[in-house]
């Protein structure tokens, strides 16, 4: 049996067939004791029992041995979780190394940032997020918010541009174009 071909199928069937999946995993790992899909099965079904040290166990075998971006993502939330910040930190960093266009890993970036209180961090992370989705209203409106406390009139003019692209009712992103006319005049 394919050792690969297991620890995917495992990890496809883990939310319908827990026994079975981890029959697969485990039979997966046997023969190929790194197989990542096998791990994250694993790391799963711990956490579905509430074995966070398990889990853990599981997530940091995956990321050592394979380069599955589930398996940083899921290791990097249970640091996020646990308010272990800059470990999080680096994992979301790995993640977004290996999957640029995936929007998670810039999401999980600027929520890491903002519970390290690194604001220039922070709106850099928010700022990409935007560009990489533009039509994602309730992104634009938090850096635009971010922008307007940390006192960053450039930031907070484009930020009320790009809500205003998509709510041109937006009273906030209005006063703040009208504020910025008024000290030009």
């Amino acid at each position: 049996a394919d050792a690969d071909a297991q620890g995917e199928m495992a990890w496809q069937i883990v939310g319908r067939d827990k026994a079975q999946a981890r029959k697969l995993a485990e039979a997966a790992l046997a023969i190929k004791p790194s197989q990542g899909k096998a791990l994250l099965t694993l790391a799963k079904l711990a956490k579905s029992s509430g074995d966070s040290k398990q889990e853990q166990s599981f997530l940091e075998q995956a990321c050592k041995s394979s380069d599955d971006p589930e398996a940083f993502f899921q290791l990097g939330r249970m640091f996020y979780e646990s308010s272990e910040f800059p470990k999080a930190l680096e994992l979301f960093q790995k993640g977004l190394d290996m999957e640029p266009a995936n929007p998670r890993w810039l999401e999980y970036l600027s929520r890491t940032y903002a519970q390290m209180d690194d604001k220039p961090k922070q709106m850099e992370t928010l700022q990409k997020l935007c560009e990489q989705n533009p039509d994602d209203l309730e992104k634009r409106k938090r850096l635009l918010g971010l922008a307007l406390k940390a006192d960053r009139k450039a930031n907070a003019y484009q930020a009320a541009r790009w809500v205003l692209e998509i709510d041109a009712n937006d009273s906030q992103s209005q006063e703040l174009f009208l504020e910025i006319g008024r000290a030009h005049v």
